[in-house]
């Protein structure tokens, strides 16, 4: 809306009528509010029928000031006056434009907080949630806003206040609509702008008693001009529609579509993941992981004590419920859930700066493609992708309060559940809380809204309690409190500094080579240098960034799974340049220009999306290799024990476990890297399958000769020769050694 080339000129307008006892002291008061704009700021009062002194006062109040202006000739009623006011501001190329009364009810003082924000909205308008004029007027009031939301569908907490900063430019959109006589045109404007989406923030200001003065609307033409604004909210009802010539009915059905059409990308995602049944059903490393710990769960085991893994319970809570399910197909449910959630969301975000609900979700899909790349190679069923839906909501609800400058208590109490469901997962994926919600707190300090801060505060911690305290009372129910504080938080931290295998930097050039995410972390840091008005949003999102690539990096670890929770962050930066900087006379072309940029950038992925659906379709088994290797050590498996036999796999390919319909011998049921990490572990390991000597053992010789051979060649030497486990020689299986104990053996 405003333009990078204001020079903060600043008109303070106020019509006057009859004031002779108030006029003197407002004015000498509300000049002093001329410092924060520039030189050529002005004080304009429009004086015209006053019965008393009130002009012979302004006239000489003119001489001692340079800066106030006069405007006689005007409609002697406030309404006009105030219309009138504007336009001459609007004219005198004011940047600003703010509006009050001469009737010494509105606080000067309370000015420099409207005025310390102007640059984050295009409006800041006065809320006065404590009436000095009496309740009669609160009533009428109140009865105002009830008939925008009727009229217009707009919710405003007061539509009316004297007290309101406005950038000029946005004044100017919607002042000729309105007839140079119409009597109330605050009420109008406040709807035009919030009908239109402005940014528009309510903030709190006092109103004090009238002292003295004239009142220029008294009960009788209160009632004349609300019957008569009943036949005008009708006129402007229409004007406002003519700018959206579609009927609520087709807003309602093209929602639908979209929703189905994002159900439907979602659904194909998941069916032609390579661990879908039609697709073989392979499982990747760390789904395999957590499908088997929900295995666990179902036959009654706890977590952390009977099984280990360093994750949240939540993630594993997930995988025990798509067991409970189906054990096949149920965790599917959930992968679908959270990419719909995800989509919608994005959408969502991107919609913060469109009305194109067909251009939003097409830019949202294609944005998507970072998802894609990663979702394709890592396999599915993901910590990080569950965490995205809490992720996408949490970020716009936060984008969402530096637009609207309020939140509701109840979407900052869902905040607070997303926020410790995430926590629930991993620690190092709540980065967007952490910057959005300090930022928010700094903000709501540096404002003094100490009562909004408390709500935000309060709400949001009674959310995260709903869901943290179930999982902490049923983990210490079990006796698994401790056990899941030293792995989650005592494990994790050696994970994190101990394992620096590829370093901090070259891991996060790792994870921005993705073309779509390094230009939307670009995109974001040109806003936050750029963009006026939104900078602090701007400069919050960048360091949202900055933040989830340094937890997601401090490991040192590259997987590129963990990259996952920067794809909500994507869509807003593209939203603001097609939007901020692409709006005005070439606004269409620009977005043209950069839907064609994104779709040239995006195009492989979604041709191989293509093709893998082809192949889903025509129900083309991938990874058949990998599944002939995995049924013929489940061959061998089925030969030697039955489902109630427990076996070990040695290396991490928990797999083998779920297509063998087999528990694990030891509660560590995958050894690499944990054992790398901790190497306490390595010993726990055989300690355990020393005496549980499970009747099958597999060596995944792949991957441990990846770490140590040597060591562990010679543990699994000195294990199998202690316990008498006979290497099976039905014939090489690449990448794997399979041993049976004697005594099974001898009995086949």
């Amino acid at each position: 809306m405003k333009n990078s080339g204001m020079k903060d000129v600043l008109y303070v307008v106020m019509p006057a009528y009859n004031e002779e006892e108030n006029i003197k002291q407002v004015v000498t008061a509300w000049m002093e509010v001329l410092k924060y704009g520039s030189q050529e700021s002005r004080l304009v009062i429009a004086d015209s029928g006053s019965k008393d002194r009130t002009h012979d006062i302004l006239l000489k109040l003119k001489k001692k000031y340079n800066q106030l202006e006069i405007l006689e000739k005007t409609n002697r009623y406030h309404g006009p006056k105030v219309i009138a006011l504007y336009k001459y501001a609007i004219e005198k190329d004011a940047d600003y434009i703010f509006q009050t009364d001469s009737d010494g009810q509105t606080d000067p003082t309370e000015f420099e907080g409207f005025w310390r924000v102007r640059n984050e909205y295009d409006g800041i308008l006065g809320v006065r949630r404590n009436r000095g004029d009496g309740k009669s007027r609160a009533f009428v009031e109140k009865v105002v806003c009830f008939l925008l939301r009727i009229f217009f569908g707009v919710k405003v907490p007061d539509a009316n206040a004297p007290f309101r900063l406005m950038c000029s430019e946005m004044v100017k959109k919607y002042i000729g609509k309105l007839p140079d006589d119409y009597e109330i045109p605050n009420i109008i404007l406040t709807a035009y702008f919030v009908k239109n989406k402005e940014k528009i923030l309510f903030k709190d200001v006092t109103f004090a008693p009238r002292v003295a003065g004239e009142n220029s609307i008294n009960v009788k033409k209160i009632f004349k001009v609300g019957m008569k604004a009943l036949k005008d909210f009708l006129y402007f009802r229409k004007d406002m529609k003519k700018k959206d010539l579609k009927s609520e009915k087709d807003i309602f059905w093209e929602k639908i579509v979209v929703v189905g059409l994002l159900a439907v990308i979602a659904g194909v995602l998941v069916m032609i993941s390579s661990a879908f049944p039609w697709n073989g059903g392979v499982e990747k490393t760390d789904s395999s992981v957590f499908l088997t710990i929900g295995k666990q769960m179902k036959e009654g085991l706890v977590p952390y004590i009977d099984t280990f893994d360093h994750k949240g319970p939540l993630l594993y809570i997930i995988n025990f419920l798509g067991v409970v399910i189906n054990e096949t197909k149920g965790i599917f449910i959930f992968e679908f859930m959270a990419i719909f959630v995800t989509l919608w969301y994005m959408l969502k975000i991107f919609r913060l700066k469109s009305d194109c609900i067909w251009f939003s979700s097409v830019m949202t899909l294609l944005l998507f493609t970072p998802f894609l790349n990663i979702y394709f190679s890592e396999g599915g069923n993901l910590t990080e992708q569950y965490a995205m839906p809490f992720i996408a909501y949490a970020l716009y609800i936060f984008l969402r309060y530096f637009i609207d400058g309020k939140v509701a208590s109840s979407k900052v109490f869902l905040v607070g559940m997303g926020f410790m469901c995430v926590l629930m997962m991993r620690v190092n994926m709540v980065g967007v809380w952490l910057v959005f919600g300090g930022s928010i707190i700094g903000r709501s300090l540096v404002r003094k809204e100490f009562s909004e801060l408390w709500r935000y505060i309060r709400w949001f911690i009674v959310g995260a309690l709903c869901v943290a305290v179930p999982l902490l009372v049923w983990l210490a129910v079990n006796g698994a409190l401790g056990a899941f504080v030293n792995a989650y938080i005592g494990f994790n931290i050696s994970y994190s500094v101990g394992g620096q295998v590829n370093g901090v930097v070259p891991t996060i050039l790792y994870f921005i080579r993705d073309t779509i995410i390094l230009l939307s972390v670009c995109l974001a840091v040109f806003m936050a240098a750029i963009k006026k008005k939104d900078r602090f949003m701007m400069i919050t999102y960048v360091f949202a960034y900055i933040v989830c690539i340094l937890a997601t990096c401090m490991s040192g670890r590259i997987s590129p799974h963990y990259g996952m929770v920067l794809v909500p962050l994507v869509v807003f930066p593209f939203a603001v340049l097609c939007y901020d900087l692409g709006g005005g006379e070439y606004g269409e072309a620009m977005r043209a220009l950069v839907s064609l940029f994104v779709i040239s950038l995006t195009f492989t992925s979604w041709l191989e999306v293509a093709r893998l659906s082809m192949e889903a379709l025509h129900k083309e088994v991938k990874n058949k290799e990998t599944i002939n290797t995995i049924d013929n050590i489940c061959e061998d498996i089925n030969k030697y024990t039955d489902q109630s036999d427990k076996i070990s796999v040695y290396g991490n390919w928990d797999y083998i476990y779920l297509r063998c319909n087999r528990l694990p011998a030891s509660r560590y049921s995958y050894q690499f890297p944990i054992g790398e990490i901790k190497p306490i572990i390595m010993d726990e390991y055989f300690n355990e399958i020393e005496i549980t000597k499970p009747k099958v053992f597999v060596v995944q010789t792949e991957r441990w000769n990846e770490m140590d051979p040597e060591r562990n060649n010679k543990r699994v030497s000195e294990f199998v020769e202690a316990n008498g486990y006979i290497k099976e020689q039905r014939g090489e299986i690449a990448g794997f050694e399979i041993y049976i104990l004697k005594d099974t053996k001898d009995k086949q």
